[in-house]
């Protein structure tokens, strides 16, 4: 017997047994199994690509530093690891863009080397990382500040992103925990920090983050305390504490003040209680107060007396 015809039956034995597996297991198995498969095909052809990689500006090597670091992640979600490295180079050229592409075609590259990945990524961190401009990079760390309503974790990993493009080395974390010093909007936390001799970086961040926190809680406190004394009041400390803290609009403000003739005292002057002359005095004809015998009205009917210091009143009503 020939060793071919030994081959094939032994092969025509394990399709044989693999058919009687595959009919033993259960339709709602079968497709269970099915659907594991689609979902998990639907969910890496889902994916979003990573943004392109702009190779021009100011910022190259942070756009290289963040583009590598979306390009991990989708190697790992797309279990693209595990793939061959022409694959992986042909997956990573179409995600570079336009711009970079035309970039990589430039480059100076082995043609063997072009369907490798690590050559292909050696590359571009040699450019990208070659065109920094160091000076520039450590100017730019050096104006970051905290700024209105910026929360500190934000604020934090911004300088951290900025110190990895101004090659620190061994004194990055000291540089970052002086930036965070310097930067900070808060002056009542500056002022804890320099207060501290031998102050880390950790030490730094847990100052920072401690003190936003309480920021918040007492502000959350004190807004819900005004709420409850509010609640408590009863009706007419409400409306006395409306009364009191009511003020006129500008525009009848603005009319108060306009000069006109006065039908209290006879002369021309604003409506103002200072300006008033007649405010208070008595009349020589009637004996009535606040107005002149000049403008005397009593033969005429009675006069209704009024304070004149403001044009416009605000009304309010009696409490039951």
């Amino acid at each position: 017997m020939s060793n071919h015809y030994i081959v094939s039956n032994h092969y025509i034995r394990l399709l044989l047994q693999c058919e009687k597996i595959s009919l033993k297991l259960k339709p709602r198995t079968l497709k269970r199994s099915y659907s594991r498969t689609a979902v998990k095909m639907s969910m890496v052809t889902n994916l979003r690509l990573p943004e392109p990689l702009k190779v021009t500006g100011s910022n190259v090597a942070d756009n290289w530093e963040r583009f590598r670091e979306q390009w991990e992640n989708y190697e790992l979600a797309t279990d693209l690891t595990e793939a061959s490295s022409e694959k992986r180079a042909a997956v990573f050229l179409t995600c570079l863009g336009g711009e970079a592409y035309d970039t990589f075609r430039s480059m100076d590259i082995p043609t063997a080397d072009k369907k490798k990945i690590d050559k292909i990524l050696d590359a571009f961190e040699t450019f990208c990382l070659g065109a920094v401009n160091i000076t520039y990079q450590r100017y730019i760390f050096y104006q970051r500040v905290q700024e209105t309503g910026e929360r500190f974790d934000a604020f934090l990993g911004d300088v951290r992103r900025l110190a990895k493009s101004c090659k620190f080395e061994g004194v990055e974390e000291s540089m970052i925990r002086d930036r965070i010093v310097v930067g900070v909007r808060d002056d009542a936390t500056r002022r804890k920090l320099l207060q501290i001799r031998d102050l880390t970086l950790n030490k730094t961040i847990d100052i920072c983050k401690a003190s936003e926190a309480a920021d918040q809680q007492l502000k959350a406190m004190s807004a819900s305390e005004h709420v409850e004394a509010l609640y408590r009041m009863t009706n007419s400390e409400r409306r006395s504490y409306g009364r009191d803290n009511y003020s006129e609009p500008a525009d009848h403000i603005q009319a108060s003040n306009k000069v006109r003739r006065c039908m209290y005292c006879g002369k021309a002057h604003a409506s103002l209680k200072e300006l008033y002359p007649a405010y208070g005095k008595v009349c020589r004809k009637c004996n009535e107060k606040s107005h002149f015998e000049s403008v005397c009205q009593h033969g005429q009917g009675k006069l209704r007396m009024k304070c004149a210091n403001s044009v416009w009143r605000r009304k309010t009503t009696k409490s039951c």
